[in-house]
């Protein structure tokens, strides 16, 4: 489960805005993303299309190769008789190194500006 509250600038006074890179991927890693830049990743919410496009976005600054999102998301799913697996995912992935070198060019504070 993300969190858009939890996962993102706690110094901001401006809600969502992105964390910093090490916040992000230690986020990732402790909900059990694998933090491997080529690993597959379907990103879906259980509204259809509310929050989803986001965290999509925060991955593909972040240098994450193939994010999708779930056309219509957990209810498309759902509705379209897909089976639903409701156990959580192993925690046990390897970390990998990640170079991101366009996160800060991409994400910048407004005092930046």
């Amino acid at each position: 489960f993300f969190d858009l509250d939890d996962c993102c600038d706690k110094e901001s006074t401006l809600p969502h805005m992105m964390p910093t890179k090490d916040y992000f991927l230690d986020y990732l890693s402790g909900i059990g993303v694998p933090i491997d830049p080529n690993q597959d990743i379907v990103v879906y919410d259980t509204q259809g299309m509310f929050s989803s496009p986001r965290l999509w976005y925060m991955l593909k600054v972040a240098g994450f190769q193939n994010v999708a999102v779930l056309e219509g998301g957990l209810p498309g799913w759902d509705s379209s008789g897909f089976q639903i697996d409701t156990q959580s995912p192993p925690s046990n992935f390897l970390y990998v190194s990640m170079d991101i070198r366009n996160y800060k060019l991409l994400c910048v504070r407004i005092s930046d500006v």
